[in-house]
């Protein structure tokens, strides 16, 4: 499997930081963001895009929600959404749908997190594939 680009957002540093060294013992290309407008500024200043997001709810300076929202309909298909336990936060997503890629609830293992974007991977390069 190819290796890819990955953004990782999270509010809580260590719990992202978890999630980011799993994904590089897989050889992607991570990078760890805790505000998700410094995830933004830093794929405009190092044209640095990424091929997949894992967003967590919480971000230091907004949700996550908030963030997914603000990316384009193709990028947010290239999401994965790590959804916390908490009622209020599961209704506000479904009464606003926005299209990703994949929604997990928060305490997924890493097993099922790398699974995940194994998947993802393997369904990009079968698109990429179909289009040449």
């Amino acid at each position: 499997m190819r290796s890819v680009k990955i953004m990782v957002l999270d509010g809580l540093l260590q719990r992202g930081a978890d999630i980011a060294l799993m994904l590089t013992q897989y050889g992607h290309d991570i990078r760890l963001f805790s505000r998700g407008l410094n995830g933004f500024q830093y794929c405009i200043k190092e044209e640095w895009y990424p091929d997949l997001f894992i967003v967590n709810g919480y971000l230091s300076d907004m949700t996550g929600l908030e963030f997914i929202s603000r990316l384009g309909l193709n990028a947010r298909k290239s999401v994965i959404c790590i959804l916390p336990n908490l009622p209020a936060y599961e209704n506000s997503f479904t009464e606003n749908p926005l299209e990703v890629y994949e929604i997990v609830k928060e305490g997924v293992s890493q097993v099922d997190l790398a699974t995940i974007v194994c998947d993802y991977i393997l369904q990009l390069d079968e698109m990429k594939e179909l289009a040449s």
